[in-house]
C-alpha cells in the first residue's frame, strides 16, 4: 500500500531535491524516512481523523508543495526524522480522501455543509487556540503565523473556512517579495489562488500546526 502520510509529512526532505517536480509519487515514498517522533496531540483522535496512508495515490495533475518543518528552534533541515501521524483531513463531498479542497472556493463559500464532508462534525479541540505557520518553498524568511481561536464545538468547516482564508491572506503577502528560488514563485505568471488544495493540517509543535497543500499543474 501507498504511504500517502509518509509522501505528505516528509516534505521537508523533499525540498532539497532540485528535479521532484519530475519525480513520480512511489519515487517520493521511497525518498521519504520511515522513521517517526510524534508531538502532543491537541485534539481528540477519533475516526473523524483517518490515517493518511490508506489514502490512494496522488492525481496526476497534482504537485505537493515541499516544505521544511518549524520548531520553535528553526526550520528542520534535510536529513531530520521527524514525521507526524494525526491529521486534521479536508475532503470534497463525492469525492476520493486525500484529494483536499480547493482553497479559493473553500475561502468564498458562507456554508461549506453541501461541499465538504464532515463539514458540521465537530474536531474535539482541548485547546482555545490554534496558531497556523505557513512556509512556502522559496520564501521561508518570511515568518507568517496566525492564530485561530477554537472550542471543543469548533467543526470541519469553521476550520477549514479560517484557514483557507489564512493562506490567502500569506499568499497576498508573499506576492510582492523575492523567492530565493523561482521554481516556486507566488503571482502573476507563477502559482495563484485558485491552483491551490487544502489536504490537511497536523501539530508541529505545541498548538502550531502547518498545512498540507497541493497545487495543481500548470
Amino acid at each position: 500500500m501507498v504511504d500517502f502520510e509518509a509522501l505528505s509529512l516528509c516534505a521537508t526532505f523533499l525540498l532539497e531535491i532540485p528535479d521532484v517536480q519530475a519525480m513520480n509519487f512511489n519515487d517520493m515514498v521511497t525518498a521519504c524516512p520511515k522513521e517517526r517522533t510524534e508531538p502532543t496531540l491537541m485534539f481528540k483522535t477519533n475516526s473523524l481523523l483517518p490515517c493518511l496512508d490508506t489514502y490512494p495515490p496522488m492525481s496526476p495533475t497534482r504537485v505537493l508543495v515541499p516544505q521544511r518543518v518549524w520548531t520553535p528552534a528553526g526550520l528542520l533541515q534535510p536529513g531530520s526524522s521527524t514525521r507526524f501521524n494525526d491529521h486534521i483531513t479536508f475532503d470534497l463531498h463525492d469525492a476520493p480522501a486525500g484529494l483536499g479542497i480547493p482553497v479559493l472556493d473553500m475561502a468564498c463559500r458562507g456554508d461549506l455543509g453541501i461541499w465538504m464532508q464532515k463539514a458540521d462534525d465537530p474536531i474535539g479541540f482541548l485547546v482555545d487556540v490554534i496558531r497556523v505557520r505557513l512556509i512556502w518553498p522559496g520564501y521561508e524568511h518570511v515568518d507568517f503565523v496566525r492564530a485561530i481561536p477554537v472550542t471543543r464545538k469548533t467543526t470541519f468547516g469553521q476550520l477549514a473556512l479560517r484557514v483557507t482564508q489564512t493562506i490567502l491572506t500569506y499568499l497576498s503577502e508573499i506576492r510582492t517579495v523575492r523567492p530565493s528560488t523561482a521554481s516556486w514563485r507566488v503571482g502573476p505568471g507563477a502559482i495563484q489562488d485558485d491552483h491551490l488544495y487544502l489536504v490537511s493540517l497536523f501539530p508541529v509543535n505545541s498548538n502550531t500546526f502547518q498545512t498540507v497543500l497541493h497545487v495543481r499543474r500548470r
